[in-house]
């Protein structure tokens, strides 16, 4: 009798630790689909990510820093940085330590109060599995096995294929296009660069340079431009090239004059004679897309 009993034990022992791991530790795809669904889930996403490109940008730390510091793949990273999810409670704890801050810094949901509920919940659900599991008989408690392996095999291999290398894209990007006052227009200044998104058709791409088109468009960003052809226009966000000077800016048109405004309130509007006089020269470019640059 003493045989079974001890098997028994150690199968308990194996199921509530299959288990434990299956409903205390989520996957990313779980949470990638509750921040799908739950309003909550997009606010701690929003939230993680302002406060990661926040403090990146106060310590001068770069997103190919936290890669090559923390081995943690740059698909990954680049869904942190942009909100599209959230990082396990493993690779939240890392980032806060290579960045020498609280987690609570970074994460919500790492407040006492936040900790307390996560660690009761988690206490929770493994003492109802436990005292579920302890009620079945032993081929059911064979089957509860069964099932944990198969959930933690099926775990292990969407992380894996969530952490698989991206193919980020090529854009040869032309020039700085000045988000502030002005930058000088040359047009053989280009330089390749990589971007995670799948470019738009566009004619041209430029590089932002200042801080006048914040929060919608950062200091360099890559935006895509395409020559539309308009002759008037109420606010679309264009480059626009005056001589050898060119201005990322909403554009109005009024009486005998282009309106150049910044989104940034901290900038004055720049007036262009228009329609120009015979010794200038001016483009604008309609601004059809964005993204953010890959670091290297």
């Amino acid at each position: 009798m003493s045989t079974p009993s001890f098997k028994n034990f150690i199968f308990f022992v194996l199921c509530l630790f299959l288990c434990y791991n299956q409903f205390a530790n989520k996957t990313k795809k779980e949470v990638r689909q509750m921040a799908k669904d739950s309003p909550q889930d997009l606010k701690n996403r929003e939230y993680f990510s302002n406060n990661l490109n926040r403090i990146m940008r106060e310590k001068g730390i770069r997103q190919i820093d936290l890669h090559n510091a923390l081995n943690i793949p740059k698909s990954t990273l680049t869904g942190y940085v942009k909100g599209r999810s959230m990082p396990t409670f493993g690779n939240i704890q890392k980032i806060a330590d290579y960045l020498n801050i609280k987690k609570s810094e970074l994460d919500p949901r790492f407040s006492d109060t936040q900790a307390d509920y996560l660690k009761s919940t988690h206490f929770s659900t493994t003492q109802k599995i436990t005292d579920t599991v302890i009620k079945l008989n032993n081929d059911r408690q064979l089957t509860v096995l069964d099932i944990a392996k198969h959930q933690l095999k099926e775990q292990i291999a969407e992380e894996n294929t969530l952490d698989e290398p991206f193919t980020p894209y090529d854009v040869r990007a032309r020039t700085q296009l000045a988000a502030g006052i002005g930058y000088s227009y040359d047009d053989n200044d280009i330089k390749t660069i990589q971007v995670e998104k799948e470019p738009p058709r566009h004619d041209l791409a430029s590089l932002v340079n200042g801080d006048s088109m914040l929060p919608d468009y950062e200091n360099g960003d890559v935006v895509y431009l395409k020559d539309t052809g308009f002759s008037s226009y109420s606010g679309q966000v264009c480059a626009v090239v005056v001589n050898d000077k060119t201005y990322l800016k909403k554009v109005y048109t009024e009486d005998d004059c282009l309106r150049l405004v910044s989104i940034n309130p901290n900038y004055d509007d720049i007036i262009v004679d228009f329609p120009p006089s015979e010794d200038t020269h001016i483009k604008i470019y309609a601004v059809i897309g964005s993204d953010k640059v890959i670091d290297h």
